[in-house]
């Protein structure tokens, strides 16, 4: 697997589309994901690359709010799922995909661009 590439952005976009055209310009985020030491082709490697993926989305969202904060609880889920899955995306590896996915070992998952 490829050890060339030191780490993978996470990146949020915080705002949704309907306030990009109407209000102030979107801000974005990204904190650097250490993957250089990991085998990305076998299960444990992805996981940990999940895993770190995962703790850099924690912290762009701004940590997990505290249960009676409905509003702030959305927020922060839809924020996790979308930067996780931007992440997995763009590092391009289909075992952390199929681990994000919640896919069964064995199953390849193929993508088109």
């Amino acid at each position: 697997m490829f050890k060339l590439f030191a780490a993978v952005a996470a990146t949020a976009i915080l705002g949704t589309a309907s306030q990009s055209f109407a209000g102030p310009p979107v801000e974005t985020m990204s904190v650097p994901v250490r993957i250089a030491d990991l085998d990305l082709g076998h299960a444990d490697g992805a996981r940990i690359a999940l895993h770190r993926i995962a703790n850099a989305a924690n912290e762009i969202c701004g940590g997990e709010p505290a249960n009676q904060d409905i509003q702030g609880r959305q927020a922060y889920v839809g924020c996790m799922k979308t930067t996780v899955h931007d992440s997995v995306a763009r590092l391009d590896s289909p075992e952390v995909a199929r681990l994000e996915l919640g896919a069964p070992a064995g199953v390849t998952l193929v993508a088109n661009r």
